[in-house]
């Protein structure tokens, strides 16, 4: 008996500390009140909305290809290399490219493909401009839809590497975002369009490939 009501008097004893608050209001009740109170809507329709509401990444600006990585060698069917009306080793094709994370503000893209290490200096092997900005796949052997310009050998359309040298080069694919199309005629050349284009680049990506004569 004495036990039980020591544990009486002793529970007694903590309620009346746990209710004691000046303001009156106690402790207790203010818990017991908290807990019996379901979350409003608001609190409701805020959990997560960090991350529903933030802003999702925007992609980066990149040029790639299905058949080649970035800085690896390029197959010989895109080059001069061996082709003849007997094999498709070399069928001097443009590769397929695509296009991801376009500025939202461009109004045109530019194609550029150049051989950085060509004899005698830089070789264009491949301009298009006027390209629209919502074109994101460039099919093998086909020209995007634009205007084309003239290369090097002062031909319309594309050349394939054809390294004369027996080195290895490097071929640079560039893809330019404009806020602008350019006032030119098809057949323009790389250094009209580059003239045309400043002031008015957003943003620019490239893909490196590689390439010597039956390199292995």
């Amino acid at each position: 008996m004495e036990l039980a009501g020591g544990i009486i008097l002793g529970i007694t004893l903590l309620f009346s500390l746990l209710a004691f608050n000046p303001s009156g209001t106690s402790w207790f009740d203010g818990f017991i009140k908290f807990l019996s109170t379901p979350p409003s809507t608001e609190q409701v329709a805020g959990i997560g909305s960090a991350e529903i509401n933030a802003e999702p990444k925007k992609q980066a600006f990149a040029l790639s290809s299905t058949v080649f990585a970035n800085g690896s060698v390029m197959p010989a069917r895109y080059t001069c290399d061996g082709s003849t009306a007997l094999t498709t080793s070399g069928l001097n094709i443009s590769p397929p490219l695509s296009i991801s994370g376009v500025p939202e503000k461009a109004q045109s893209l530019v194609l550029i493909m150049d051989d950085s290490d060509a004899v005698g200096g830089t070789r264009t092997h491949w301009v298009v401009f006027n390209i629209p900005p919502t074109v994101r796949e460039i099919p093998e052997g086909k020209e995007p839809p634009g205007r084309v310009g003239l290369n090097s050998w002062g031909k319309i359309g594309y050349g394939g590497s054809c390294p004369s040298d027996q080195k290895e080069h490097k071929y640079v694919f560039r893809v330019y975002a404009l806020s602008r199309t350019l006032p030119l005629r098809v057949g323009s050349t790389k250094a009209e369009i580059l003239t045309e284009m400043k002031g008015y680049v957003l943003a620019q990506t490239e893909l490196i490939a590689r390439y010597k004569v039956n390199i292995k």
